[in-house]
């Protein structure tokens, strides 16, 4: 004879089970699933750079946000690539892994005619010294520096890749220009070198 408390046992296993709530699924009204807010699903959380691009896309040529993501790179990368334009040991293409940016040939650029221009000044002060006459600054070096420079790393480039794609190739404008402006990186050691006294050293700098 079975006891009575294993029938109550089991008969209450047994209706509960088929009972709706049993089925694992909790009432509508309390648990339905409700949408994470956008940014915090897998591609928001995981591929950060994804969602920059996606938005800057949608964006018009005309507007800052566009050309966002020629400026979306970090501190190891533009290192990276200083370093691969000085010491090239291997295609500088392919260092920069298909996303060329602007923002290591501009600030380069940039660098680059500051530090011609103290560079210059501080040797031609102290060739007027030496010489024993007064010394004024020559703000048309800057101005001549900022034309030389940002002519080469924007404008030489920009007519290289129109050249090429007039005779049928199909180069990248960006990675055209990347490659330009990181190739200026060497001349800001070169210049600070500069600035010793020897006329030799400057020509071979």
């Amino acid at each position: 004879m079975i006891p009575y408390s294993t029938i109550h046992i089991t008969t209450g296993f047994a209706s509960s089970s088929n009972s709706p709530s049993a089925s694992g699924n909790i009432s509508s009204s309390s648990s339905t699933p409700q949408p994470r807010p956008t940014g915090f699903g897998a591609a928001g959380t995981f591929d950060p750079h994804r969602n920059i691009q996606d938005q800057t896309l949608a964006k018009p040529i005309w507007s800052v946000e566009y050309y966002s993501r020629f400026f979306d790179v970090d501190t190891a990368q533009v290192m990276e690539r200083c370093l691969a334009s000085v010491i090239p040991k291997e295609n500088f293409l392919d260092i920069m892994s298909g996303s060329p940016d602007l923002y290591g040939p501009f600030w380069i650029a940039t660098t680059v005619v500051f530090v011609l221009f103290v560079t210059s000044s501080i040797v031609e002060s102290i060739n007027a010294y030496i010489a024993a006459k007064p010394y004024s600054y020559d703000i048309g070096q800057l101005t001549f520096a900022f034309g030389t420079i940002y002519t080469y790393a924007f404008l030489v480039p920009a007519g290289i890749w129109g050249a090429t794609k007039y005779f049928g190739c199909q180069p990248d404008l960006l990675e055209m220009l990347a490659l330009y402006g990181y190739g200026l990186f060497i001349w800001i050691p070169v210049a600070v070198l500069a600035i010793l006294p020897s006329d030799w050293l400057r020509w071979g700098l």
